[in-house]
């Protein structure tokens, strides 16, 4: 339950960036070898209400006012705080809220002065699905069943996932970094469904199935994630 304000109390402006799982496209093929490279999958945001902001339009790009006062690295290290997670599918999002001059083989970073408040970044990860650490008894058990069965016989995996929340002040100081675990335990067969929001089988490959798939693993943290922003700009 978000926090209730009292009526003369000045909201906060919150610029809101990222929040959203990859998908995976095939980019080169050579033989039987394939290359896949991963991107930001804008179809879905799995923080659908962000509190007290939202995550722009595109038109947010256009504002050429900027903040002279905050200095170029700081906002550099805002910038790569989410593009060394994101790459350069994330280039795109952060253009609505900084500008780059290039200066020789440098390049000077400009906040645009679009007035907020607080900037918070979500990262969803890992780009590629990972095995936990941790891959437990049943995992052992059932994998060389499914794979001799091809599928017939259900194969049970546990899956590394993990958010991660930083938030800004107006000025670019971090104010506070979270961590969240998201690790999951699947279920598979040829018959399964990959989730149940899916039709029987129709998301039993390719994006539709990872689309399902992050966010019955991200969701679940929404609400702790919209208790922590407000730990934050509420303290």
């Amino acid at each position: 339950m978000r926090k209730t304000l009292p009526e003369n109390y000045k909201k906060p402006k919150i610029a809101y960036i990222g929040f959203m799982g990859f998908k995976e496209e095939l980019t080169a093929s050579y033989g039987r070898r394939r290359t896949y490279t991963a991107s930001l999958d804008d179809r879905a945001r799995f923080l659908i209400d962000p509190p007290y902001g939202d995550f722009g339009s595109d038109e947010l790009a256009n504002v050429n006012q900027f903040r002279r006062d905050i200095p170029s690295p700081k906002v550099r290290n805002f910038v790569f705080s989410y593009l060394d997670s994101v790459r350069q599918s994330g280039l795109k999002e952060m253009n609505k809220y900084v500008h780059v001059v290039p200066r020789g083989k440098e390049y000077d970073y400009f906040l645009r002065d679009h007035q907020f408040d607080y900037y918070v970044i979500g990262i969803h990860l890992p780009a590629f699905a990972e095995s936990a650490d941790d891959e437990n008894f049943f995992h052992i058990i059932s994998f060389p069943f499914s794979f001799f069965t091809l599928g017939v016989l259900p194969f049970v995996g546990k899956g590394k996932a993990y958010s991660t929340m930083i938030v800004f002040d107006k000025n670019l100081n971090e104010l506070k970094r979270f961590n969240y675990d998201n690790r999951y335990t699947e279920i598979s067969a040829l018959w399964m469904p990959a989730s149940k929001s899916c039709e029987v089988l129709r998301c039993l490959h390719g994006d539709s199935m990872k689309l399902n798939r992050n966010e019955h693993i991200y969701s679940g943290q929404i609400p702790a994630i919209e208790k922590d922003i407000e730990s934050v700009i509420f303290k």
